[in-house]
């Protein structure tokens, strides 16, 4: 919630303190530079190199266990191999070393064991694990680590250093640091660069001293704020809060990076099972929707709505009302009695029990100042350091916040919170520690760990509650957060992709929001709608509005209800699935939502999508977050994807067009991934209303085995962790013949016994033989309700959305290999090749792999389509420096002959001392640019401000190029303008990069394509060839008058046009730039009912129009008609449907032909008209200009009344009378 006595200046300083922290860590000797930032448009400080990597000197190295100590002087480094993909460094200068933060947890106990062979000998040194091998450098202590395959991963100048500083391949992306406040611009999505600052921060920010990269590593330092610098081969970290530096560096995928940061910064413990369903939370009940009575009254008519609407619902947080807000004698504690009367005696608790619902309250960081509380806290010394009593929003009295970083303060909160726990309030809302930079980064923490070490010490019962910003480690402490006081409206809730994904991205897996907004008013229906099925795929399902506003479903009309109940039930069935998840993340730190980057690393047009995540491992949601949208572009990345709703199937690798119901907004654009397993239960109203004796176990089979582990357990207490729980492996796999599938379920671990009975199966394949259960014949049914009412186990066959299913019924618990005869299923065959295109520097080694082992892979490099006639793949291609482009095309194809898609990789192999070359297009209003460019490194040395002037290249393009350099930061400005702005870091750039509209591309974005034959009118069918300016580039085309898009046919061969077309076609780069669209219309054999004219634009003129008539009355579009087609050399045409003879005016909206008060120009057939002639054949061509013939009957003849009588006349437009 928003605080009305947060003054402006507060915003300010939390800034300033986050600003500050960044640029002080930047050494002094090149802070002028940067913070990587630019320069001030005025001046700039020359850089000055430092040598830090003296040489070693008295060093010794000795291996204890898993940790090699390395002694230098008065210096100590020690590097922990914590894991065998994890290290840990610790650099103490003259021997000093300071405690963790709460970053790291200080319960973990690393395994032993991992180092399997080791040389302190050799120079460098060498430890091998068995996920990767480390070398430190005797000399000067760098230090390399190599992934398993020997690929170098990255390189530390120095281990003994209090920055850490590493270099790293180019054209790694870079994820995780930080997210956005609530009002923050978010246009950057997840993509992170440059200097990025780490903190918690205000409203929704989240902040981790942690970063990964999807060429499989990530980097968490041990550090209460600080900073790191990314550029195309560094990455910096700066500012380290501790005496000495310590960081652990991760290898893997970027879902194994996630697993290991939370390996160091503690595991998320469950929440409660309830907490997978939805929450209403409600601020002032003085509205018409809520009911009469007092608090209470309101509260038990809204839950009764729910109920009787079918409406599921779990949790209603409430906020101010519940407490005794601004009294004295510890009202910040205590139910408030005239609000809800049965509350302190236990009846409110009681109801709710009765209707299966959760009370959950709103909790502030601070307490009346002048009260029997306050002056404890004074005694004691429990204020906030550096803050001040202030009047609060609500109760409009003084109040001051306490200092939760001293242990006896949240001992004692949690002391004054239990009775209201013990009444009914059974998760914490924490507001508002975020609005005083004094709390720092671990203030939310802090508070929280107040009400989870106190709860978890009173009673077995799990701790759930919501936050408003989020630092590394806080998980540990069930800590959920929210986005903060969001607005209402399409672009808020948009804006929160990136939000929810950045967090994620941290490794925060608990998040959510305030579904329909928080501020400025209410959102419309069809936002409301939107919005809500938007946030039932979050982690943390909730709505909330500000002060007596209300987010019921039903106060947005019956559309918007159908829309949002619909959604809400959906979640509700998907139970078992979730909940799932949330035993994931408190296992391996991945939660339920999976951002695409995370999941499709390599996939470059996942690298920064926020349109789409994955939700679990087998759905991909992408919600509609757009007013009015009747369609939504979708990328569904490699495989093969399944409308949840339709059942239609996709081939992943694209972008395709879904159309979306802008009617009833009562879609939600959901797939499912080849492979997947999704169990599933009947509809509860909420967790726990029923008995779940049968769930239901969708299963898509794909040519890969895939997992799930279906979990259990009582979904209250803490009792899993010491094994009562209920956990089962399922496996899905086809036989390498593809003629039957085999599902099977692993015997059960654990100790606690669930009500589940039975699963039920849904093997989505075409039955054709016998099911057995561990090599017994399974009794078949004749139809799904048979089998459902059956006592014991069976089959049967049947049809649902997704096509031909078979249903197997069988017990749970037990371990059952299932196998289903069934038609051969289709194979799908992947390949990929490593490195993907892109610019490099020095020849190039390119490995070619395919998804499935008896595939072969065939290639070509000569832009042709390869086939299984092209080269066969046999070894790695070398790719040697080329003054052009080079295009690598593929594919699979496996023994039996199923083939891949042809997949496209381009490569820029440039010579080392090449350079940079830069093109950048000319904003509107700028003069010409100039383009200023620095080494990040600080080892080269580039221009003086404002750096030096581009080449003119024409259509706006300028170029430049930086001769033998191989990376650099580059910053364009005119004198006046500048692109970044001021204080910000330059744009990274290697090779050769345009730069358009605040994007970087690896070709010219002014993509161009045409076609071979012109539009007009032909006697005969027409061969149309299409081409495009961009070698990398896809055509798209249609022919029936509709806009293409890249769900258009492709184009691949020549078009035969053998009647009246319109062909419209567009060109598509390699990056997703796209060309205009290209309009040609072809009239063949229609001669005798078309007429198209031509005209020579006059000197002097805009683009010219044509407007007709005919003499029998017959109009064409009103004035000035329509806009003629430009032929080139001055020529424009335009073709006339449907008549035979008219009459016709050239015009440019000021100018025209003839003049006003003329009649037109008669045209039959098709005729040019040039300097007041007529022609029957183009005049401009010499053999025919020759034979000129002028048609005397159309000279112009300014006696309008010799030409025509005043019926003609009248036929004109006003204008022209």
């Amino acid at each position: 919630m928003y605080s009305g006595k947060k003054k402006v200046w507060k915003k300010t300083l939390y800034y300033f303190v986050a600003a500050a922290l960044t640029l002080n860590t930047v050494p002094e000797i090149i802070r002028p530079v940067s913070a990587k930032a630019a320069p001030n448009m005025k001046t700039i400080s020359k850089i000055k190199t430092v040598k830090e990597n003296a040489r070693v000197s008295n060093l010794s190295a000795k291996l204890n266990g898993d940790t090699l100590q390395i002694v230098n002087g008065l210096d100590e480094t020690d590097i922990k191999i914590c894991e065998p993909q994890v290290l840990k460094v610790d650099y103490k200068p003259s021997g000093q070393s300071s405690s963790d933060t709460l970053v790291v947890d200080p319960n973990k106990i690393w395994n032993t064991g991992n180092i399997i062979s080791s040389d302190l000998n050799s120079d460098p040194m060498v430890i091998t694990t068995q996920k990767m091998t480390i070398k430190i450098s005797k000399s000067d202590l760098t230090m390399s680590v190599y992934d398993s395959t020997g690929k170098q991963i990255v390189k530390q100048q120095s281990i003994a250093s209090k920055s850490v500083s590493f270099t790293h391949n180019s054209g790694d992306r870079f994820y995780g640091i930080n997210g956005y406040n609530f009002k923050e611009d978010s246009n950057k999505g997840m993509l992170r660069n440059g200097t990025e600052s780490v903190y918690a921060g205000y409203q929704g920010h989240c902040g981790s001293p942690f970063v990964w990269s999807n060429d499989g590593y990530g980097l968490l330092v041990d550090s209460d704020g600080g900073s790191f610098t990314i550029g195309d081969t560094s990455l910096q970290y700066s500012g380290i809060s501790k005496t000495d530096t310590d960081y652990y560096l991760m290898l893997g995928s970027p879902k194994e990076v996630i697993s290991e940061e939370s390996d160091v910064s503690g595991k998320a413990p469950m929440f409660p099972k309830w907490a997978t369903g939805f929450t209403n939370t409600q601020w002032g009940w003085n509205n018409s929707l809520s009911g009469t009575g007092n608090d209470e009254d309101k509260l038990k008519s809204v839950l009764n709505t729910y109920r009787s609407k079918q409406i599921p619902i779990d949790n209603f947080c409430l906020d101010f009302e519940w407490k005794k807000w601004g009294q004295d004698n510890y009202g910040e504690f205590k139910w408030n009695t005239d609000n809800f009367p049965d509350a302190q005696n236990g009846q409110l608790k009681a109801y709710m029990d009765s209707k299966g619902l959760k009370m959950t309250g709103i909790m502030k960081p601070r307490i009346l100042a002048d009260s029997e509380q306050a002056r404890y806290v004074t005694s004691k010394g429990w204020w906030l350091p550096g803050d001040s009593a202030a009047s609060d929003y609500c109760s409009g009295k003084m109040m001051e916040n306490v200092n939760f970083a001293i242990s006896d303060v949240r001992k004692w909160w949690w002391n004054n919170i239990q009775d209201a726990f013990d009444k009914g309030i059974v998760g914490f809302w924490n507001d508002e520690c975020d609005e005083n930079v004094n709390f720092g980064n671990f203030g939310n923490m802090n508070m929280e760990r107040a009400i989870y070490d106190g709860q978890r010490a009173y009673k077995n019962q799990r701790v759930w509650s919501l936050n408003r910003n989020y630092y590394a480690g806080a998980q540990r402490y069930c800590y959920g957060m929210w986005s903060g006081d969001i607005s209402t409206g399409f672009d808020s809730m948009a804006n929160q992709r990136e939000r929810m994904l950045s967090a994620v991205n941290l490794g925060e897996a608990k998040w959510g929001m305030d579904t329909g907004g928080f501020n400025d008013g209410d959102p419309t229906p069809e936002n409301y709608a939107r919005w809500m099925e938007f946030s039932a795929f979050t982690p943390i399902f909730r709505v909330h509005g500000q002060d007596n506003r209300v987010r019921y479903p039903w106060a947005f009309g019956s559309t918007a209800e159908a829309a949002a109940k619909k959604a809400m039930q959906l979640r509700y069935t998907l139970i078992p699935y979730i909940y799932s998840y949330d035993r994931s993340a408190s296992q391996s730190g991945l939660g339920l939502v999976r951002s695409l980057m995370m999941e499709y690393p390599n996939d470059s047009n996942a690298a920064n999508d926020k349109e789409a995540w994955m939700f679990g491992d087998y759905m991909l949601v992408s919600p509609v977050v757009n007013q009015g949208q009747t369609s939504k572009s979708i990328y569904l990345p490699e495989g093969n994807w399944i409308d949840y709703t339709t059942g239609r199937e996709y081939t992943g690798g694209q972008t395709i067009n879904y159309a979306v119901d802008s009617t009833n907004w009562s879609d939600i654009p959901l797939f499912i991934k080849s492979g997947a397993i999704i169990p599933t239960q009947d509809f509860e109203n909420y967790v726990g209303e029923k008995k779940i004796t049968d769930v239901y176990v969708d299963a898509f089979p794909s040519d890969k085995a895939t997992t799930f582990d279906y979990y259990d357990d009582d979904g209250t207490s803490y009792d899993y962790e010491n094994g009562s729980y209920f956990d089962q492996k399922m496996t899905l796999q086809t036989s390498t013949d593809s003629k039957s599938v085999q599902f099977n379920i692993d015997k059960n671990t654990g100790s606690y016994t669930p009500d589940l009975k039975d699963y039920i199966v849904k093997m989505h394949v075409k039955g054709n033989g016998a099911v057995t259960a561990n090599g017994q014949a399974l009794t078949q049914y004749s139809s799904y309700d048979a089998l459902k009412s059956a006592s014991g186990e069976g089959y049967a066959s049947g049809t649902d959305t997704y096509g031909n299913v078979v249903y197997i019924k069988v017990s749970s618990g037990d371990a059952k290999n299932i196998n289903v005869s069934c038609n051969p299923l289709p194979v799908t065959i992947t390949a990929a090749a490593n490195p993907k295109g892109g610019t490099y520097y020095g020849p190039q080694t390119v490995s070619l792999t395919a998804s499935k082992s008896d595939a072969t892979i065939y290639y070509t490099l000569d832009g042709t389509t390869p086939t299984v006639n092209s080269t066969k793949y046999i070894a790695p291609i070398t790719l040697n420096p080329s003054s052009s482009k080079q295009q690598l095309n593929f594919l699979a194809v496996d023994a039996s002959g199923n083939q891949s898609q042809i997949y496209t990789e381009v490569y820029n192999v440039l010579k080392v001392g090449d350079g940079i070359k830069v093109h950048f297009k000319d904003p509107n209003g700028w003069s010409a640019p100039n383009i200023y460019y620095y080494d990040p490194a600080g080892k080269l040395t580039g221009p003086g401000w404002p750096g030096v002037k581009m080449n003119s290249d024409g259509n706006g393009w300028y170029s430049y190029t930086i001769q033998n350099w191989t990376s650099a930061k580059v910053l364009f400005d005119d004198g006046t303008n500048q692109i970044p702005g001021v204080n910000q870091p330059g744009i990274d750039v290697t090779g050769e990069e345009w730069y358009e509209n605040g994007k970087l591309y690896q070709a010219n974005p002014d993509i161009s394509a045409s076609a071979s034959v012109k539009g007009g009118t032909y006697k005969n069918a027409q061969t149309v060839t299409l081409t495009a300016s961009n070698s990398d580039a896809t055509i798209y085309y249609t022919l029936d008058g509709t806009t293409p898009t890249v769900n258009s046919a492709k184009y691949t061969a020549p078009i035969t046009i053998n009647s009246t077309t319109t062909l419209k076609f567009i060109a598509v780069g390699s990056q997703g730039n796209q060309s205009d669209v290209y309009t040609e219309v072809y009239n063949i054999n229609t001669v005798g009912n078309i007429i198209t004219v031509h005209f020579k634009n006059p000197s002097g003129w805009g683009a010219p129009y044509v407007y007709y008539y005919t003499s029998s009355g017959q109009t064409g579009p009103g004035w000035p008609g329509v806009k003629m087609n430009s032929d080139g050399n001055g020529w424009y045409s335009y073709t006339i449907n449907g008549l035979s003879s008219a009459k016709v005016l050239f015009n440019d909206k000021i100018n025209q032909t003839p003049g006003r008060n003329q009649p037109g120009y008669d045209v039959t057939g098709e005729e040019w008209y040039e300097n007041g002639t007529w022609y029957k054949s183009n005049p401009d061509v010499e053999s025919i200009a020759k034979a000129a013939l002028k048609i005397n009957s159309k000279t112009v003849n300014y006696n309008v009344n010799s030409l025509c009588d005043a019926a003609t006349i009248n036929l004109l437009p006003p204008c022209l009378r």
